[in-house]
């Protein structure tokens, strides 16, 4: 799949494993997992595409999360790796995650998993939006 538009919406996300979803106001986000969990999207052209961009909102609560962006299935090669940090401040922020260039041309699923440092929080951050960066 081509990407029409660079950004896609929380509600949009079809593959997921252990996040939640909120509704917030008409809005469906999703919920960051306790321990673990993975965003999948499948056959995509990442030609072109030099990083991730993970929109979310802070709930309030102090949450570290590490991020793995893995190339063709949960267990692929690592492409890139980060950190989403959620203050005591609730609102917006953003964790961007630079990945190694794929330059096959062929589309590839992607895998985008969330390990949490700190467990059974309850307040965990909620993801509006994945960007796929340009180069």
């Amino acid at each position: 799949v081509s990407l029409m538009n660079n950004t896609v919406e929380a509600e949009s996300i079809k593959y997921k494993t252990g996040l939640g979803q909120k509704d917030s106001s008409g809005t469906m986000l999703l919920v960051l997992p306790s321990m673990k969990g993975t965003i999948r999207f499948n056959k995509l052209d990442l030609s072109g595409i030099s990083g991730i961009s993970l929109n979310t909102i802070s709930q309030g609560e102090e949450t570290n999360f590490t991020i793995e962006v893995r190339l063709d299935g949960d267990n692929g090669i690592v492409i890139g790796n980060g950190t989403l940090a959620s203050g005591f401040t609730r609102g917006d922020s953003n964790a961007k995650v630079s990945i190694q260039p794929v330059t096959d041309g062929k589309e590839h699923n992607i895998s985008i998993i969330f390990r949490s440092s700190n467990a059974g929080g309850k307040k965990r951050p909620l993801v509006k939006s994945v960007d796929f960066l340009s180069l």
